[in-house]
C-alpha cells in the first residue's frame, strides 16, 4: 500500500482507555485472585496485556467476565455517580456470577467460528447465548466486547464512537475496496437489524489491518482488526477521525 498514514499511526499511539478493576463495587464477593487494585493507563500495551490475561483466564473462570463487563463501563462511573446502583448493571452481574466459565468460553469460540452471512441462524443463536450472560437479549455493544478481547486479531469491537465514524455521510474510507462499510441503524445496535452491518466492518477491519501492514510508511508492522478499531475510537475521542487517510 501506497501513501501517508500519519493519522492512522498517531491515532493507534494515541488510544487511551484507563481503568482501575480495584474499583469494582462488588469485589469482596470475590477471590482476592481477581479485581486487582491498580490504576492503569490503558495504552495499546497495557490494553493487550489485559486481553492476554482475560483470554488465559477467560474458559476456567467466571470472575474476568465480570471484570471485562467492569472495563467495558467503567467511564460510565466518571459521569453517572450513581452507575454502581444500576438496576441492569448488578441483574447483568448476577447473572455473570451465575454463569459457566467454560460454557461461556464456548459460545464466544463458536460465534467467531460460525461468523459468516451463510449461517446467520447459527451466529444469532451464540450471539444470544453471549448476550444472556449480561441480561440482555439482541443487542450488540456490550456482548461482543467479550467476543473482541477474546480473538482480537479476528474481530473488532464495536461502540457508538465507532458507529458515528461508520455513520458519517461524508465518509470516504470505501474508495477502491472490496468489502465495503454499511451503516448502522443507531448507535445501539441490535443483532437482528444489523448484523449485516457488523459483518461489513468485521471485514473491512479485517482487510484494513492487512493494508495498514504491508504499508511502508507506517511505523508500526502489527495491525490487527482490533487495532484499527482503536485507532479510530481514538481519533474520534481526540476529533480527528475526519482526517485517517484512505487506505487503498
Amino acid at each position: 500500500m501506497s501513501g501517508n498514514i500519519f493519522y492512522w499511526d498517531k491515532a493507534r499511539e494515541s488510544y487511551r482507555y484507563p481503568f482501575n478493576l480495584g474499583e469494582f463495587h462488588r469485589k469482596s464477593e470475590f477471590f482476592d485472585l481477581f479485581f486487582e487494585d491498580r490504576e492503569c493507563e490503558g495504552d495499546r500495551d497495557s490494553t493487550l496485556e489485559f486481553e492476554k490475561y482475560y483470554q488465559k483466564n477467560a474458559p476456567d473462570f467466571i470472575e474476568v467476565y465480570i471484570e471485562v463487563f467492569f472495563w467495558k463501563l467503567y467511564s460510565k462511573r466518571q459521569y453517572d455517580p450513581i452507575f454502581d446502583r444500576g438496576e441492569w448493571y448488578n441483574l447483568a452481574i448476577n447473572t455473570l456470577k451465575k454463569s459457566s466459565a467454560t460454557e461461556f468460553w464456548h459460545d464466544i469460540t463458536n460465534f467467531v467460528h460460525n461468523l459468516t452471512e451463510d449461517n446467520i441462524s447459527g451466529v444469532k443463536k451464540y450471539h444470544s447465548n453471549i448476550a444472556h450472560k449480561v441480561a440482555s437479549s439482541s443487542a450488540m455493544i456490550i456482548p461482543l466486547t467479550f467476543v473482541s478481547l477474546a480473538y482480537p486479531d479476528k474481530i473488532p469491537m464495536i461502540d457508538s464512537r465507532v458507529i458515528q465514524w461508520i455513520n458519517n455521510p461524508k465518509n470516504p474510507h470505501n474508495q477502491n475496496r472490496t468489502n465495503l462499510l454499511q451503516t448502522f441503524s443507531s448507535e445501539k445496535p441490535r443483532i437482528d437489524s444489523d448484523f449485516k452491518s457488523y459483518m461489513s466492518w468485521v471485514k473491512w477491519c479485517n482487510d484494513s489491518a492487512t493494508l495498514l501492514n504491508e504499508s511502508k510508511n507506517s511505523i508500526y508492522e502489527d495491525w490487527r482488526p482490533r487495532d484499527v478499531e482503536m485507532a479510530i475510537f481514538s481519533s474520534q475521542r481526540l476529533g480527528f477521525g475526519g482526517l485517517l487517510e484512505v487506505l487503498k
